[in-house]
């Protein structure tokens, strides 16, 4: 049965060694939505042995990423943002699913996020 719910990712990878802390506190602490979601990680320049661990571990699917060609690629945004510009890809996901949560890649999770489903808003951002 195809999931209606997507959570969604993104690192660089310079960044993976806090993405790996997120995703397992979020498969640990919010068992709910993850049974529920297809989780997708949008990688910045990640090593084939980065996604090998990432797979081999997780229930995951990896999107290479890159920076779109229309932004400046100047040594600041190449520096720091580049996994920012991935979160508009979430937009692109509803086209397939209902839901899409889109998590920063250093956060823990401490609870169960399955009861963000019932917002009643189309779009909603939560500091819990």
């Amino acid at each position: 049965m195809p999931k209606n719910t997507a959570v969604m990712f993104a690192s660089s990878d310079t960044y993976t060694f806090a993405l790996f802390a997120s995703i397992a506190s979020f498969l640990k602490h919010s068992p709910q939505l993850a049974a529920q979601a297809d989780i997708y990680i949008y990688a910045y320049r990640w090593a084939e042995k980065t996604k090998e661990i990432f797979t081999k571990e997780f229930p995951v699917t990896i999107i290479d990423y890159d920076v779109p060609s229309h932004v400046p690629h100047s040594p600041l945004i190449m520096k720091y943002t580049p996994s920012l510009f991935a979160r508009f890809e979430g937009f692109a996901l509803l086209s397939k699913y209902q839901h899409v949560f889109c998590l920063d890649s250093d956060i823990l999770v401490q609870k169960e996020l399955a009861h963000l489903l019932n917002c009643p808003s189309p779009l909603a951002i939560t500091i819990d």
